[in-house]
Formats: structure tokens, C-alpha cells, sequence
């Protein structure tokens, strides 16, 4: 350790990072550039006055190790200077150098400046911190802050295990480098087995509800920041302070950073202790309703009142930590789900496989119905042949095989389906009933059943192609002319399927179609409508007369001269 005073007589490139005296020159040896005054602490560390970090911490050059470090020196050179606050420094820098964790930031070198005073060198830690990083970008994810924490866990756990708590873990002291965490400010660390100063100072950084700047620092026996306090160190009870108030910094921190509020608010130092000690938090799921229930269990059992109620240690609360973020079940006495999520979770682990099962039982069931149908189809196919075969042989036994079979064929013209008819002929036909004079009248009315199944099917078209006409007609609205086309159309086709089958629905079509009131406010298109329509009434039904036909072609006629 050195402890030489500070030289002023330097100057320093601050492109190559070169350091020279004031001999050599105003001008770098190396690159030539124009070189600035720079103050050296220790023969060894270049400080300019821009890179002032705050709260006595500032950011140095090490010209022999040829990296950025931090110096931080002890805030009051008076306090210093007694017994107790050079015993508290004294005991930081202890701690520190003590140190080594990946999310702990430890102390390199101890320097003593003239000017400034006694300083820990450590690490440039760059960065925000947690409160910097909420304050600008509003509340993390819960997953980013759950991992996070516990990598925290893992600082705190390995200091408990020295045997060092910390006492003033909040977002202020934890900032975020890359991804990771990193512990600094412990002016407030210490041994569990250390017995606490007579005159122990704290201090408060109390902030307001708006935007949580720093209000005030009293001395006295509270240690911490008020908003993130536990209880026992709002009562000044140091000698209670133990490894479980720093997991309480955990969890209200934690609060934070996934809230964007702290666990409790007031306008005044008294009304945020007064919270801390008598109310109790709101569940940080209802500001965040991102906020699982598991977690928000985690959240709440940290920042319990009663110490015994708490975590018991960092290692505790990192496994939770971790049971969480791996989507495992969390301890009992932490959290127990319900019994509906934990079905619905079971039920999403084995989602492949219960899909799997699905499918195999949908494969299954459909195999086993085309078996039974085809089981069903067959049994009815024979029962059906040999009824069948009973009324041939009973009918041949009485001797009416063919005059049964004409007669039946009569009533089976009567119900006017002319596919049904034609089945009974194919029946006939195959029974060798058709036979003599009856050949010849079987023909005719064979080609005249076929003429109208063949003028059904086409009817049947017809009628398809009318639907979709309508069903487009909707794109058109606005477009009479198209409308007008699209009509007329549909309205030869209803009136030929109404000649040739006497189908009502294709009456229903002509009704709607001369019933369309989009014409009504274009007279002239109205009046050619009108006239092209009655023009296909008169082709449609030349030499056919039909009262409902006749009705509209004298709407037509009376209309057109109306118009």
C-alpha cells in the first residue's frame, strides 16, 4: 500500500492511454494527439475530474495493471478521523478484500490521497443499478428479475457462510452488468459476530412516492433504506439483525424490480415506518398480473414481518428461486397449488403424449365404426334379400308375380319421383317380369323416365347456379347494371326449372328476384328490367299454360306501362 501524495505535474493521452511528464511536452509521444492534465494518486492511478462517479466514488486509470478501476474514499474525513468511523472504513475494506464471487464486487488496493483520503480500489463496475434500470425502463419481467435474485442468493449465500451479512441490500446497491448482478456498498457490512459500535450510524435514502429521490440521512440506530427495510431494522434492533434481513432486502427488492413499487410508500419517513412495522404489503400479483401465484408465495414469505417466518437462509431462497424458474412444484411450507393447476400443468407436461393418446384412440374409434357400420350394412343387406326372396316366393306361390309387379309400379308412378320408378323397373327387369306385350310399353316408359331424371338433374343445376348468383350478388350492390344481369339470368333459369319440374322453390327465386327494390330509383333500368323479364316469361312458357305464370306476365304488363 502506498501512501505518497498525489503529483500533479502529469499529462495524459487519453487515446492511447499513455502517461507522460510534463518535460516530454504537451503533445503524446506515441500518437501525437494534444495531452491532458491529469492528477495521479499513488504513482500509479490517473483521475480527471469528469469521471466523478458519485457518493465519493470516482473512476481511475491504472497505469501498471493498464485497466479502469474505482476508487471509493470514506465520505466524511472528519468522522474518519474518530475512532469509530475510521473502525466502520476500516471494517468495509476488511470485508471487501475478503471477498471473491463472481457477483460481488471485491477490493483490489487501499490508497491514501492527502486530498481525498483513504480509498478502496475495486473494480469498474459498468452499469445501472437496479433502481436506475426501473426508473428508466419500468418494470422487469418476472422470469429477468427471478434470475437475477438468484444469482444474488448465491452472493448472499456464500458471505452467511463466512460469516458476513450485508444489512443494506436494496436496487440501489445491486447494479446490473451484462446480465448478471452485481453486489456493491457495503458500508453497513459486517461479522454476525462483531458486536455493533456504540455510536452505529446508519443512514436513510428515503424517497418519495413520485420519484424516490433521496430525501435524508439520520443518524442513529436504524440501518438501511427505509423502503426496503425489515422490520427489525426500523426498530433500531441491531443486535437482531442477522442473515434473514438481508433475504427480506431480497424479496422487497425483488418487489421492486418486477412492480415498479416498493412494499410500502409514504409521504414521510414516520408513515413508511409505521407501514413497515404494522401493515402488511400488497400482493405484488395484483399491481403485476404477470405475477404467477408461486412467485408471488416466494415474494411474500421474504418479506414476512416475524424473522422466524422468513427464510431461514440465501441457500433456502435460491433453490426456490430456482424451483420456480425450472417450473418445479415450490416447497410446502412456501407454496401449495391447487389442486385444478396442478391437473392443468400435469396435463400440459404430458401434452404431447396425451395428444398421442388422442390421436390413437380417435384411429381406434374410427377403425371399430367402419367395422361395426360395414358389420351393420351387411346384416341389413341379407335380412333385406331374404325378405326379399320370402315375398318373391310367396307372391310366386299365389301366381300374381307379374300383375303384382305392374300394379306396385303404378302406385310408384303416382308418387311422381321418377328415380324411384326407375328402380322398380331395374327390379323388374332382373325378375324376368317384363316380358310379351309388356316389353314394349316397359321401353317407352323407360326412355320417358330417363328424359325427366336427365331434365331433373339439369333442374337441379339450374337451381345451384341461381343460389350462387345470389350468394355473389352481394359484391355488387351499388352496380345495377351487373345486378340487372346477374337477375336476369337467375330468372330464365327458375322459370325453365319451374316448366320442367314444378320445383316451388324455383317460384320462390321469381318472386324475389321481381320483387327487388334496388331498381325502384333508376326508372329507365327499371323499365328495360322489366320489359327483358316479361320477354323471357313469354319464350319460357310459349304454348304452356300456367295461372301462376300468367299472374306475373300481368305484373309485368301492368307494370311497364305504370313505369
Amino acid at each position: 500500500m502506498s501512501t505518497s501524495p498525489r503529483l500533479k505535474s502529469r499529462f495524459w493521452c487519453s487515446s492511447c492511454l499513455e502517461l507522460n511528464s510534463l518535460k516530454d511536452g504537451s503533445r503524446c509521444r506515441s500518437c501525437g494527439r494534444e495531452m491532458e492534465s491529469v492528477e495521479l494518486i499513488s504513482h500509479r492511478y490517473v483521475f480527471q475530474a469528469q469521471n466523478r462517479l458519485g457518493r465519493g466514488v470516482i473512476k481511475v486509470w491504472d497505469v501498471r495493471m493498464r485497466r479502469w478501476n474505482a476508487i471509493k474514499f470514506a465520505l466524511n474525513k472528519k468522522q474518519y478521523q474518530a475512532e469509530s468511523g475510521r473502525s466502520r472504513f476500516e471494517r468495509e475494506i476488511w470485508i471487501q478484500s475478503q471477498l471473491e464471487h463472481p457477483f460481488i464486487v471485491t477490493a483490489y488496493d487501499v490508497v491514501d490521497d492527502p486530498d481525498y483520503g483513504r480509498g478502496i480500489v475495486m473494480p469498474l463496475v459498468l452499469g445501472l443499478n437496479l433502481f436506475q434500470l426501473v426508473s428508466k425502463h419500468g418494470p422487469l419481467k418476472p422470469r429477468v428479475g427471478v434470475e437475477l435474485m438468484r444469482d444474488l442468493s448465491s452472493a448472499l449465500a456464500y458471505m452467511h457462510r463466512l460469516g458476513i451479512i450485508h444489512r443494506d441490500i436494496t436496487p440501489a446497491n445491486i447494479i446490473v452488468e451484462g446480465k448478471k448482478p452485481v453486489l456493491i456498498d457495503f458500508g453497513l457490512a459486517k461479522r454476525i459476530s462483531d458486536p455493533p459500535f456504540e455510536d452505529e450510524v446508519g443512514y436513510l435514502k428515503a424517497r418519495n412516492l413520485g420519484n424516490f429521490q433521496a430525501q435524508v440521512t439520520i443518524a442513529g440506530q436504524i440501518l438501511g433504506t427505509p423502503i426496503f427495510m425489515a422490520p427489525e431494522q426500523v426498530e433500531g434492533s441491531v443486535g437482531r439483525i442477522d442473515q434473514r434481513t438481508d433475504l427480506y432486502g431480497v424479496g422487497s427488492s425483488l418487489y421492486f424490480i418486477i412492480t415498479g413499487v416498493p412494499p410500502f410508500q409514504g409521504e414521510s419517513i414516520q408513515e413508511i415506518v409505521e407501514k413497515v412495522l404494522y401493515t402488511d404489503p400488497v400482493p405484488p400479483c395484483k399491481i403485476n398480473s404477470r405475477i404467477s401465484s408461486g412467485l408471488n408465495a416466494i415474494i411474500l414469505k421474504a418479506i414476512q414481518k416475524e424473522r422466524e417466518r422468513r427464510f431461514q437462509s440465501a441457500q433456502e431462497i435460491q433453490d426456490c428461486f430456482q424451483r420456480w424458474l425450472d417450473n418445479e412444484d415450490l416447497p410446502p411450507e412456501v407454496y401449495r397449488k391447487p389442486l385444478g393447476t396442478k391437473i392443468l400443468e400435469y396435463l400440459e407436461r404430458k401434452r404431447k403424449y396425451i395428444l398421442l393418446s388422442m390421436a390413437l384412440i380417435a384411429i381406434l374409434f374410427t377403425v371399430a365404426s367402419y367395422f361395426y357400420l360395414l358389420h351393420v350394412k351387411l346384416r341389413a343387406q341379407e335380412e333385406l334379400r331374404r325378405v326379399r326372396t320370402k315375398g318373391e316366393e310367396a307372391i310366386r306361390g299365389m301366381g300374381l308375380d307379374k300383375r303384382w309387379a305392374w300394379q306396385m309400379l303404378e302406385l310408384v308412378q303416382e308418387r311422381g319421383d321418377p328415380r324411384l320408378t326407375l328402380a322398380m323397373l331395374d327390379w323388374m327387369e332382373e325378375r324376368g317380369l317384363v316380358d310379351g306385350e309388356r316389353r314394349e310399353r316397359y321401353v317407352k316408359l323407360r326412355r320417358r323416365l330417363e328424359e325427366r331424371v336427365a331434365i331433373r338433374r339439369q333442374a337441379v343445376k339450374k337451381l345451384e347456379l341461381v343460389r350462387y348468383f345470389f350468394k355473389v350478388s352481394r359484391r355488387y350492390e351499388g352496380q345495377l347494371d351487373r345486378l340487372s344481369f346477374l337477375y336476369l339470368i337467375s330468372l330464365r333459369y327458375v322459370l325453365e326449372v319451374y316448366r320442367d319440374t314444378k320445383e316451388r322453390e324455383a317460384l320462390g327465386y321469381v318472386q324475389r328476384i321481381l320483387e327487388f327494390p334496388g331498381f325502384s330509383r333508376r326508372p329507365r333500368l327499371l323499365k328495360k328490367f322489366y320489359r327483358e323479364a316479361l320477354g323471357i316469361f313469354k319464350e319460357v312458357f310459349v304454348g304452356i299454360s300456367d295461372l301462376e305464370m300468367e299472374r306475373y306476365i300481368r305484373f309485368l304488363t301492368k307494370a311497364l306501362s305504370r313505369v
